[in-house]
């Protein structure tokens, strides 16, 4: 699919998951996409839809079958609810089968299968941008239940003329991370955030608009369930339309 440079008025629309199991969940966002104003960037949590593993897909490592099968089987029931404009960002559980990784698991068929937890930026037709969380959180044994991508992956992409960039939870806290995406328009950033440590993600969202000029996407759920947009002045609104004369008066008023 070929799209125009230029999408009028997006809405950035950041949604948060309450049912309890993988089928529900995924209603829950089919049903939320379906209500969604035309033009609109949703964003859902990190692993909005599986948690860590619901349904105990990850029983080995070394059999991802039913996870690949499963897998397919998401990203097509989100295309058929999406439209041409209406976007969806979100986390998921894939063993990566992407052309380079295939390549080279068939070079190294006794290695054990890589699973990620890969973000995906997507509509009805097509996936725009894809990108393996690189930062997994110890604490949680993200780095005993996944593998980890590259810190390239972690860039602005350019999307409709906006400049984009994504950071998955835990990376949020890396302001390295912060300063590879300071020309971004829209920084997204999926988690699955601990409710105890709430006061941070908050904190750490706003100051990133507030640094960075930039609309800050925040989506949470599974433990702290929180969702709403920072505006590049710190604002917090639950969602917004996107305005780049925002970005542009912040920046000017600091001189940038």
């Amino acid at each position: 699919m070929t799209i125009s440079n230029e999408i009028c008025e997006l809405n950035l629309v950041p949604v948060t998951l309450f049912a309890k199991d993988y089928e529900g969940r995924l209603k829950e966002l089919a049903n939320f996409i379906k209500n969604t104003p035309s033009n609109s960037l949703i964003l859902a949590s990190e692993l909005c839809i599986s948690g860590y593993d619901f349904d105990g897909l990850l029983k080995s490592k070394n059999d991802t079958s039913t996870l690949d099968k499963l897998d397919s089987e998401l990203v097509k029931k989100l295309k058929e609810a999406l439209e041409a404009d209406k976007f969806l960002g979100f986390t998921h559980l894939t063993s990566f089968k992407h052309e380079d990784e295939a390549k080279k698991q068939s070079q190294k068929s006794q290695e054990r299968t890589k699973i990620y937890n890969e973000f995906l930026l997507l509509n009805s037709a097509e996936i725009f941008h894809k990108q393996a969380k690189h930062k997994l959180f110890k604490p949680n044994l993200e780095d005993k239940k996944f593998d980890a991508g590259g810190e390239e992956g972690i860039r602005i992409f350019e999307f409709y003329n906006m400049k984009i960039g994504v950071l998955i939870c835990f990376e949020l806290r890396f302001a390295e991370f912060w300063v590879k995406l300071q020309e971004c328009d829209i920084i997204l950033a999926p988690a699955m955030w601990g409710k105890a440590r709430e006061e941070a993600y908050m904190t750490l969202c706003k100051a990133l608009a507030i640094v960075n000029n930039c609309f800050v996407v925040a989506s949470s759920s599974l433990d702290l369930e929180f969702s709403g947009v920072f505006l590049p002045s710190g604002e917090f609104k639950k969602e917004v339309k996107f305005d780049k004369n925002l970005i542009v008066k912040a920046r000017q008023s600091i001189g940038k």
